[in-house]
């Protein structure tokens, strides 16, 4: 007797399962059991042995001596969380105004959006460096070709600090450098953004207009609040972005503690707390934006 055909919903969940099972393994074998591992190694002393590594259980030393005792590291991570504070700042702002010039009806706009999406498609630490001018990357690879600083704001500078103090003149001359890298890591943004001002109906800026709204208002009480949740997701994922990046000081000094001075616990244990700084900061995102994100019902 043939058994009973599988119902519609229950092929669905089975279909649903098979699609995210290689990333539940992934996650299993490349996060899970090496997050564990690191856990371990921060909370115990390491001795290498002819078998492998001797752990022993020592407890939180290392994290006492982090907060307590490592002065050079909690400056590092405050410092790196107030850089990727700022960036994410002036990548959602400029996502943000090219998204909405993107969305606009002009001649040549299908390969302006392909241009910006471009640095997502080629976008590599090597090719980043030789782009930044880091000569050390191009003497290896091109064997002592020329620098190529792209933005630099001398001229800026010398401009402006005789009417400017020196604090504010060091935070636009810092945006200025860094235009070409803000721009580099905005395409997912733009593009997640440029899509989510799609699904803005267009009778309502018919509406708008009829009631006499002017642009800026439009963009004001009716573009925002409707991309708020989409602004929500390239926020968080800026956030996520900057922290990963493998650049900043304080990964640089995990790197450095597990390489050079061979102190893989205490390598392990500043790995532990940035993993939990990110999550407290993605948390603390969601909760801060639950009354500001605004969700159309049809």
């Amino acid at each position: 007797m043939p058994g009973k055909p599988m119902s519609y919903e229950r092929r669905r969940r089975w279909n649903g399962y098979l699609f995210v099972a290689p990333w539940l393994v992934g996650a299993l074998f490349f996060f899970l059991i090496p997050l564990g591992q690191s856990i371990l190694y921060s909370i115990s002393e390491l001795k290498l042995a002819p078998g492998g590594v001797d752990i022993k259980i020592v407890g939180f030393e290392r994290y006492r001596y982090f907060f307590l005792e490592d002065i050079d590291g909690t400056t590092l991570l405050r410092d790196s969380l107030q850089e990727v504070g700022l960036q994410t700042l002036y990548v959602t702002i400029l996502s943000v105004v090219v998204a909405v010039i993107l969305n606009q009806r002009f001649r040549g706009r299908l390969f302006m959006r392909a241009v910006f999406f471009l640095p997502v498609i080629v976008t590599s630490g090597l090719v980043m460096s030789i782009l930044r001018g880091d000569t050390t990357v191009q003497a290896l690879v091109m064997e002592g070709g020329k620098t190529s600083t792209l933005v630099q704001s001398f001229q800026l500078q010398a401009l402006l600090q005789q009417v400017l103090p020196m604090e504010i003149l060091t935070r636009i001359t810092g945006i200025v450098n860094n235009i070409f890298d803000f721009t580099w890591m905005s395409g997912v943004q733009i593009l997640v953004l440029l899509a989510g001002l799609q699904t803005i109906p267009g009778t309502l800026k018919e509406a708008a207009r009829i009631d006499g709204a002017s642009g800026w208002e439009y963009f004001s009480f009716v573009t925002l609040p409707l991309l708020s949740p989409v602004l929500l997701l390239t926020v968080i994922y800026s956030v996520i972005d900057g922290l990963s990046d493998f650049g900043n000081d304080y990964q640089q000094k995990i790197l450095l503690q597990a390489t050079q001075s061979l102190n893989y616990s205490y390598s392990s244990a500043l790995a532990t707390i940035y993993l939990v700084v990110v999550l407290a900061s993605v948390g603390l995102l969601f909760f801060l934006s639950r009354r500001l994100v605004f969700y159309m019902v049809d």
